[in-house]
Order: C-alpha cells, then structure tokens, then sequence
C-alpha cells in the first residue's frame, strides 16, 4: 500500500515550522501588540473625526481597551498555565485580528467600543504567553531573551507612528491601521506549525504572593504608568507647543521606540542582578525629568529631549521588571505572573492617562511622588530575588 499523501495545509505548516522557530510568532504577536500601542495615540484624533466623536467620547476608546485587556489578561494567565500556552497564544491573536479589523468597519461610538474590547480581550488573552514562550526556550538564559525581545519590539514599534502619520495623512488612516490586524493573523499562521511543542504544560500549585512580588506589580503599575502618559500625551502637548503636523508628531515618537529598542540591546552587555537594580533605579528618574519637560513644554526642543528621556526610562523599567517578577514565583505559575505583570502596566497607563491631564497643575508633584514611591520599591524587589536565569 502507497502512504497516505499529506494534507496540503500540514505541509505548508511543516514548512513554515522549519524556516521560522517557535519564538518568531510571539515575537511578531508581540510587535503587533506593541506597534498599537504606539499607533493608537496618533489613531485617536483620525478615528474621532472620521466617526464624528467628542472629546469626552474619543479617551473611551483608550479606557475600554485597556479594561478589557487588564480583565482578560488573568484569564489568558491562567488558562494559559492550566490549559495549553501554546492554544492561548494562537486564540488571542484571532481574536485580537478579528477586532481589530472591526475598527474598520465600525458604524459608530458603540460599534467601536465592542470592536475595542474585542482587542483588547485577544491581547489579553495572548500577551501573558510571549515572555513564558520565549524564556521557556530561550537558548541563553531569560534575561538575554527578554533583552532581545524588547529589543525588537521597540525597532518594530519605533517608526510605526511615523509611518501611521504619514499614510494617514496623505492617504487614510484606515490603510495605516490595516497592519496592525493583518500581521497577528500572519503570527497566528506562523506559531501554527509549534502549536504540539507549546501545549505541554506541568502541573501548577498554588501561587502565594510574597513581599517581592508585590512590590514588582505596584513599581510596574506606577512606572508603567508614567511612561504610558509620556507617550499619550506628546501629541497633545506639540499641539500646545506650536507643533501642528502631525507627522512631526509622530516622528517625536518614533525617537522615543528608536531610544526604547537602542537601550534595550546595549542592557544586554550588563544582565546580573546588580545591573537590574541599577537600572530599576534609573527608570522612574528618566521619566520624571520627561514629565518635567512636557509639562513646561516652550517648542519641539523640549519635546524631543522628554521623547529621548521617556524612551530611556521605559527601556530600563522594561526587562528588569519582567525578569524579577518571574523569578519571584514558580515555574509552572509563571504565564499567571506575566498576566499580572502586564495587568499591573495597563491598569497603571489607564489610570494615569485617565486622572492627570498634560496640562494639570498637579503634575510635577505626581511625577515627584511617583518616581520616590518607585525608588522605594527597588530594594523590596531586588533583594528578595534568587540569582539565576529563569529557564530551567
């Protein structure tokens, strides 16, 4: 008897898998997520005036989504260490695809709040699983993988509102969020090939928190925090400042990704724990001299000095604060911890997007008090941490 031919589709997946390695679909899934996040700001004033909204209308759609993501990021966790990483990774992306093509299609304010939280329950579903999948195999040790790993997030991320602004401008902004849906679909297709590698899961135990842990999720919540209104807020303060071309704007922004990813790769040469605390302790610094800067914001020299400093800090918030937290609990509860670690920054960017506006009187004291709170925060978190890489 002849063997029975392969289905086409598994052939093509058996081929995908041999060019592409397990860790290239959380990485692009993750690029996706990140370049929204850099795009959605300069996508607000466009989607605001193409679906007529007000201005108490248009922060919503910011507010909605990061709700949803924070809600259904502890289900993604724990299914995720429960169920399948693997299985909760590749439905996240659909279903992150799906509503992001929603937003196209949207009728009006209501359609585009289902269609945003849609979005944001697939991020929340997909984004705890990119730094288990990566550590767990990651050839070098977790903290070289998570350098690399916001390395290449920030390049993707660094000229996409450039080029958001500039495709909107000069053709619709709907072409310049067409990407965005159409590459996590790409990722899902990618990941397929690995999806029996990523299923296998160990048993998990009860997580206890202890005093480390909880002082990662509140550091993460108040930094993460400062540097989501950073970069919320640079469009609105270079209109204040006299800057109106909004592809200046987005090139503001692009400095900031370009810093982000640049740091990011040189925190590679330096990745013990002494170094990790070095850089805990420079973040929240960064960011409140950046606030400074955008709060007494005078012409596009200010601007671009917060963009560089905003992209610093956020750099060195970044790995240090996921390689902690995952040290601090189990092996097999660690796609939960991520899920609270990424809760923690949404909640965070939320809550200060949300309450300090970029012209309050309040917000040199908060980026004061923030950054002390921070600071303070270090110690607990770092002292607290075994030595060692979180791959096993």
């Amino acid at each position: 008897m002849r063997p029975k031919a392969e289905r086409p589709g598994a052939v093509v997946l058996s081929k995908l898998k041999n060019i592409f390695p397990v860790q290239f679909g959380p990485l692009l899934g993750n690029g996706v997520y990140v370049v929204e996040i850099a795009a959605f700001a300069l996508a607000i004033p466009y989607i605001q005036e193409s679906y007529h909204l007000t201005d108490s209308q248009a922060p919503y759609l910011y507010s909605v989504y990061s709700i949803s993501l924070s809600v259904s990021l502890l289900l993604g966790g724990y299914l995720g260490d429960r169920i399948s990483i693997g299985v909760v990774f590749s439905i996240g992306l659909i279903v992150f695809a799906i509503g992001g093509f929603g937003i196209l299609s949207a009728y009006g304010f209501v359609s585009l709040i289902l269609w945003r939280v849609a979005q944001g329950i697939g991020a929340g579903l997909f984004s705890p699983a990119v730094p288990v999948l990566l550590t767990r195999h990651a050839k070098k040790g977790s903290a070289d993988a998570l350098t690399k790993w916001g390395a290449i997030s920030g390049l993707g991320a660094a000229f996409s509102p450039w080029l958001f602004a500039v495709l909107s401008e000069y053709q619709s902004w709907k072409i310049a969020w067409f990407p965005i849906p159409a590459f996590s679909l790409l990722a899902f297709v990618l990941f397929l090939g690995h999806l029996k590698k990523t299923s296998r899961n160990e048993i998990s135990h009860t997580f206890v928190p202890n005093a480390g842990f909880c002082a990662g999720i509140f550091y993460v919540f108040i930094c993460y925090g400062m540097t989501t209104w950073i970069i919320y807020s640079i469009p609105y303060v270079a209109i204040k400042a006299g800057v109106t071309s909004k592809i200046d704007s987005g090139l503001l922004l692009t400095m900031l990704w370009v810093v982000f990813s640049a740091v990011c790769y040189l925190m590679k040469a330096a990745v013990g724990n002494k170094a990790l605390k070095a850089y805990l302790f420079l973040g929240p610094i960064f960011c409140c001299v950046a606030i400074f800067l955008l709060a007494f914001a005078a012409d596009y020299r200010f601007l671009a000095l917060a963009a560089f400093l905003g992209g610093c800090g956020m750099a060195l918030n970044n790995m240090p604060t996921t390689h902690f937290i995952l040290l601090h609990v189990p092996y097999e509860n660690r796609a939960f911890a991520a899920s609270l670690d990424i809760v923690a920054a949404r909640l965070g960017g939320a809550f200060a997007v949300g309450v300090v506006t970029y012209d309050s009187e309040y917000l040199p004291v908060a980026a004061i008090l923030s950054a002390a709170m921070c600071l303070g925060l270090v110690g607990t978190l770092a002292k607290t941490c075994r030595a060692g890489s979180i791959v096993r």
